[in-house]
């Protein structure tokens, strides 16, 4: 039974929610408490990546409505009282959350608490989200949307509502753009909103995304100053739902002062499906989503040097093996024990430029390589690749030998091909470090830094940034972003108005104007409020990247650069030529 899916199997009850798998009444008789069970991840539910604020995806308020509605339903208390968001959460990518609602007696009333935690791993601590209180009595609805549309109410377009929410940081996709019409007439508002046709609505009581929809006029409405991020919804009162299953609702949200409003919500004909006596908008705390996101499961990695065991006087001195050595570092290591095996040294000339050294460099080592794999000779040898200070291990390592440094990418893509084959060490060259040089190629490490006399083997660590390390944009500067028609280019330059505030965007490619999908690029980042030239540029080019330079204008200087430019002529290491190298 340990392997079920069904939730009975374990003691437990069905929820038949999509979010919820499971719940159970606890034992204690004093508490009648009830947990419910679930997780979330994009794979699963993908509108929730459609959900998301200054380029984050976060899950939406609605969402905790439906659950506790859900939850109020299942322990015969079907009115929400109240509901506050406590901080946002960030749904990862990748990775699955844990979820979990839990309702309780409220001392000396009939009402329940309603609680909602969530963690990033079965090790990670629980995060309140959500806190709220539901009650037992259901009241009647005032709502009466049954003459409709509005008389005398001012039609707004909703791509307008969108493009400022856009700008505001509130980026809806599909399965949120929920709203078709929508009128003014003073402090009333209203909308037709409809889900998406791939949405499945089976299971919840007000689909997320709907009720969301209902509230995105609401949101024009709201106060907003320079320094303010995006609004989202933060305190409700006195929810009722009335119908479920909706598709498609028509809203009219009564407006009770600034960012905050009574809304009513009916069907296509009218009828009452729910009714929110207030709900209230507030700008999300930019420090606080920050936070969040970068606990997020699995959402940023970094690469730190972990010490290995090293080799001592006492230690066994390993079993010569067959080995050979391409020799970038400065000496030839005298410690290294071989049965058979050949060094060899990459010729170097410092009377070079280092460009020129780097060309030099990669191309020898490429041709050894090349020869090496192809001579049958080599089938049982093993190949270790010594260089020095090609990359650094700690910060306060001061520089890399850009010489040296290219040949990693080099070696570790010939590592990826032929396994198992290539050891890649970098050596700080001390006597100390060169002792451990037999002992490191047994550790069977295909990559690894000698420092100090220390075995230091690359690993990925989850890495928190520091605080305050996010772009900041000079609005009134020109931002320059090399193939900026691409794919790449074109992501990057949606995400700087939407998200970064940018007004002066020149974006090149060596097409320029005529790329595919330029001028609609072009149309739809002018909409969005943004001045956007497109210029036919060859960036490698130095005359005619100066010449581009020398188009900016004095009021809009160039401030950034962001280059996504690029031209791909790779090819495995066994057929790599030399031009396509260089």
């Amino acid at each position: 039974t340990g392997t079920s899916s069904d939730p009975t199997t374990l003691g437990l009850q069905h929820t038949n929610h999509p979010l919820l798998g499971a719940a159970i009444q606890l034992a204690d008789s004093t508490t009648h408490t009830t947990v419910f069970t679930g997780t979330l991840n994009q794979h699963t539910h993908p509108w929730l990546s459609d959900h998301t604020v200054t380029g984050t995806n976060v899950l939406p308020a609605t969402a905790y409505i439906d659950l506790a509605l859900h939850a109020g339903h299942h322990t015969n208390h079907p009115h929400l009282a109240e509901l506050e968001m406590h901080q946002p959460l960030v749904v990862p990518e990748q990775g699955t959350l844990q979820l979990q609602l839990m309702t309780a007696p409220l001392p000396d009333s009939d009402d329940l608490r309603v609680t909602v935690h969530v963690r990033q791993e079965s090790d990670a601590p629980w995060v309140l989200h959500a806190t709220g209180a539901l009650s037992s009595t259901l009241p009647a609805t005032e709502a009466d949307l049954t003459a409709w549309p509005p008389a005398e109410a001012r039609r707004v377009a909703p791509a307008d509502v969108y493009s400022e929410l856009v700008a505001r940081g509130n980026e809806y996709g599909p399965a949120f753009q929920g709203l078709t019409a929508a009128w003014r007439d003073g402090d009333n508002l209203y909308a037709e909103i409809e889900l998406d046709p791939d949405t499945d609505v089976t299971g919840y009581g007000i689909h997320p995304a709907l009720l969301d929809a209902a509230l995105h006029v609401l949101g024009l409405e709201a106060p907003q100053s320079s320094d303010e991020a995006a609004q989202l919804p933060s305190l409700w009162r006195d929810i009722s739902l009335y119908a479920t299953g909706a598709t498609s609702l028509r809203v009219h949200l009564r407006q009770s002062g600034p960012g905050s409003a009574r809304v009513f919500l009916a069907d296509a004909a009218g009828q009452p499906v729910a009714q929110v006596e207030s709900v209230a908008l507030r700008p999300i705390d930019m420090a606080q989503l920050a936070a969040a996101g970068t606990s997020t499961h699995n959402r940023l990695f970094a690469v730190e040097w972990t010490p290995l065991p090293t080799a001592t006087s006492a230690s066994k001195t390993p079993e010569p093996v067959s080995h050979d050595l391409i020799l970038a570092a400065g000496n030839s290591p005298d410690d290294l024990h071989l049965t058979t095996g050949t060094f060899t040294h990459l010729d170097q000339h410092p009377d070079l430029s280092v460009p020129a050294q780097v060309r030099q460099v990669a191309a020898q080592t490429l041709q050894i390589l090349q020869d090496w794999l192809a001579d049958p000779a080599n089938t049982d040898r093993h190949l270790v690749v010594l260089t020095q200070g090609a990359v650094t291990t700690h910060p306060d390592e001061t520089g890399t030998d850009l010489v040296h440094a290219p040949l990693w990418g080099l070696i570790r893509s010939a590592q990826n091909e032929h396994p198992h084959r290539i050891t890649l060490i970098d050596t700080d060259n001390q006597p100390k470090s060169t002792k451990q040089l037999t002992h490191a190629i047994a550790t069977g490490e295909p990559q690894l830094a000698l420092r100090n006399g220390d075995i230091l083997a690359p690993r990925l660590t989850r890495h928190t940034p520091a605080p305050g390390n996010t772009l900041t944009l000079n609005p009134d500067g020109t931002t320059l972003i090399t193939g900026g028609t691409g794919t790449l280019g074109a992501l990057t330059a949606r995400h700087l108005v939407t998200t970064h505030g940018a007004r002066h965007l020149l974006l090149t490619s060596r097409t320029g104007p005529d790329a595919d999908g330029a001028q609609e690029l072009q149309e739809e980042l002018t909409a969005l409020g943004a001045d956007i030239r497109i210029a036919a540029c060859d960036t490698a080019d130095r005359q005619q990247l100066k010449a581009l330079l020398d188009t900016i204008p004095a009021e809009h200087p160039l401030t950034a650069v962001i280059h996504t430019a690029g031209v791909l002529d790779d090819a495995t290491i066994d057929n790599l030529t030399p031009q396509q190298l260089t």
